[in-house]
């Protein structure tokens, strides 16, 4: 299948076309929304399938979201769109979106959320994130952070200002216990420089700032805990991407315990999670002194990602809910 992925973002792009591409379809990415870029790739590749995924730039504004709707339209080529960001932007972002661009099917990585695309006459599933098994070359050319005990990659969303957000209850779960206790930690990520604490000079947080997406693998590889922020706790699916490319990478995770986490993943067989900032102080002290059960842990999160989470599952899965479609929704 001819598949066109209108989407160039560094986070998406290593994702579901390599998945795609590993099952043999043929995959072209396009960087702009614009007639004159769009339509003589439309011409000259003659997609049967093409893929919007998640909030970028390319979609927002309303003629180009309107540009989407008419080449699918014009060339008779299935539409699958992601929502990458589901259940806080479903209102705001996702449901216009597809209000706009009429997509012939609908994936989202929070299950809860299918009835509200089905209210809006689209046919609608779950699809959560992915690992793919070729970002193990990424980040290996050096240059980066190494040897710490714990790190953590992730963006801080300005989350002070919202505590009703389950990412603040999860930074201060997992960051803020170790933020002036003494531990190596290191902070890649954009926001750090504006936490609320403060440091002494016991403090070891190294904050290194915003880095290159395929730099995470190598801080993912160099670090023995590696942290990872969860979004919501009210919903049994959707989970962070880093959930996978941890544990996918070989690494140690340490994340929030939610109910979404613990219908995917064992504690303490596949990774670890804490639900309090004393459990995570316990489950540190604990694993940074036994270094076997650690690497046993992480054997097994990684054995299980690769058996049941990578990007070529999920495309084929995407694939399997095309069946039957017609091409106008």
């Amino acid at each position: 299948m001819r598949i066109l992925y209108l989407n160039e973002h560094p986070v998406w792009l290593y994702g579901l076309p390599w998945g795609f591409r590993h099952l043999g379809h043929e995959v072209k990415i396009v960087k702009k929304v614009s007639k004159e870029y769009l339509l003589p790739v439309m011409e000259s590749f003659k997609p049967e399938l093409l893929i919007t995924v998640g909030w970028v730039h390319e979609y927002m504004r309303a003629e180009k979201r309107a540009l989407i709707k008419k080449i699918t339209r014009n060339f008779s080529c299935l539409h699958a769109y992601w929502a990458t960001e589901d259940i806080t932007w479903l209102k705001k972002w996702f449901l216009p979106m597809v209000k706009a661009t009429r997509p012939h099917v609908v994936f989202t990585i929070n299950a809860d959320c299918i009835p509200s695309y089905e209210k809006e006459g689209f046919r609608a599933f779950h699809l959560e994130f992915a690992y793919n098994p070729a970002y193990e070359g990424c980040g290996d050319e050096g240059g980066g952070e190494q040897g710490c005990d714990i790190a953590l990659v992730a963006n801080t969303y300005n989350v002070w200002h919202y505590p009703q957000y389950f990412r603040y209850q999860s930074i201060n779960t997992l960051v803020k216990p170790l933020w002036d206790s003494g531990y190596d930690l290191l902070l890649a990520g954009g926001g750090w420089g504006k936490v609320p604490w403060p440091l002494s000079k016991q403090s070891k947080v190294r904050n290194i700032g915003t880095i290159p997406f395929a730099k995470t693998f190598q801080i993912y590889r160099s670090a023995r805990i590696v942290l990872n922020l969860q979004n919501q706790n009210e919903h049994k699916t959707q989970v962070t991407s880093r959930t996978f490319e941890i544990m996918g990478s070989g690494a140690f995770e340490l994340t929030s315990r939610t109910l979404a986490v613990e219908r995917l993943f064992t504690h303490r067989r596949h990774l670890v999670m804490s639900g309090s900032a004393e459990e995570t102080l316990s489950l540190v002290d604990y694993y940074l002194t036994h270094e076997k059960e650690r690497q046993e842990i992480a054997a097994n999160g990684q054995r299980e990602v690769l058996a049941r989470h990578t990007y070529d599952q999920r495309a084929a899965y995407i694939l399997s809910c095309l069946n039957g479609l017609p091409k106008s929704p």
